[in-house]
């Protein structure tokens, strides 16, 4: 937030540390002035033809507008600012939704140290890694909302992914098939959007009685949907934690046996071959996140524009010209 002065703001209030030095000076002038007054008096005689010209109060004069001059030139490197004026930036770059499953199934631990958390630290390297991108963060288990509407500010999003933890894990199955209509419909509201790309991290447990029909809608809108498997072919065993975090067990069958959670690859693969995208397993490096983002910016750049934006205009140079004058007025005396 820019500091606000006498009603202005100042985008470079640092500067006005100058005003200390040269309040200073004025102090150690005005003190010799009085000085060199008080010894000039004594011998100044109104008579004297050389002295005739001579004016105390001309000289302080100029002294005064010397030093305002020198006031105005520091106020105006504060580059103070008013009159807002509405602004609008446009930008070249993609759309990029990204979807977190955030199913009972991703507290599994065959990712460390879990599979929601390995997720979430995927996701933060590849919006860094993307660059001038418009990225939204949508979360989804049965039912999908969007944590994140589309935006260039990148540590806005970063600040709502973080705030996906344990407690955001929803305890109703995985469904595809209404994130992907989710999808369509933000997409299907973007027409001048030509490459419109989704990015799915899931371990594929899938109970979607319709994922059919909604790839095919994906294709006809030119939805790219690149999805990256968060598990191990081998799985893990779901824990289950009380009120207070702790660990209280794994879940369960009807039969009693402990639910063993697994990567569901081939539902992903065909999903993303469908509309012409890639599946990609996640691996323990960022070896996946460097494969997506490769993949990402072979798609062609659109443009758009950002938020019509309030935007204080510079007026340093009403200052800077106050200052020229003083100076002017100065010489001129």
């Amino acid at each position: 937030m820019k500091p606000a002065f006498f009603s202005l703001e100042w985008a470079s209030a640092s500067s006005f540390v100058y005003l200390v030095p040269l309040a200073a000076l004025a102090l150690v002038a005005l003190f010799y002035r009085f000085r060199w007054q008080k010894k000039t008096s004594l011998v100044l005689d109104s008579s004297h033809t050389l002295l005739n010209h001579f004016s105390l109060k001309r000289k302080a004069g100029k002294t005064l507008l010397l030093f305002l001059s020198l006031i105005f030139l520091v106020l105006s490197l504060g580059r103070p600012q008013w009159d807002e004026s509405q602004e609008s930036i446009q930008q070249e770059g993609r759309n990029v939704l990204i979807a977190l499953d955030v199913s009972r199934s991703m507290l599994a631990q065959d990712l460390k140290p879990s599979r929601l958390m390995a997720a979430k630290k995927k996701i933060q390297e590849l919006v860094i890694g993307l660059t001038a991108e418009r990225v939204s963060l949508m979360l989804f288990s049965d039912v999908p909302f969007i944590q994140c509407p589309f935006t260039t500010d990148i540590p806005a999003f970063l600040n709502f992914l973080d705030l996906v933890d344990v407690e955001s894990i929803s305890t109703g199955t995985t469904a595809l098939d209404k994130a992907l209509l989710q999808a369509v419909e933000i997409f299907g509201r973007m027409p001048q959007s030509r490459n419109n790309i989704m990015i799915i991290f899931t371990d594929g447990e899938d109970f979607s009685p319709r994922l059919t029909g909604l790839q095919e809608k994906a294709q006809k809108l030119g939805l790219h949907i690149f999805t990256v498997g968060m598990a191990t072919a081998e799985g893990a065993p779901i824990p289950l934690y009380n009120e207070q975090g702790a660990q209280i067990g794994h879940q369960k069958d009807k039969n009693g046996s402990i639910v063993i959670s697994r990567l569901y690859e081939e539902l992903l693969a065909e999903l993303s071959k469908q509309t012409g995208a890639t599946y990609i397993p996640a691996s323990q490096d960022s070896s996946d996140i460097y494969e997506l983002i490769t993949h990402v910016q072979r798609f062609e750049k659109e443009k758009f524009e950002t938020p019509v934006l309030d935007i204080k205009q510079e007026k340093y140079s009403f200052f800077a010209l106050i200052s020229f004058a003083l100076l002017l007025l100065d010489w001129i005396l």
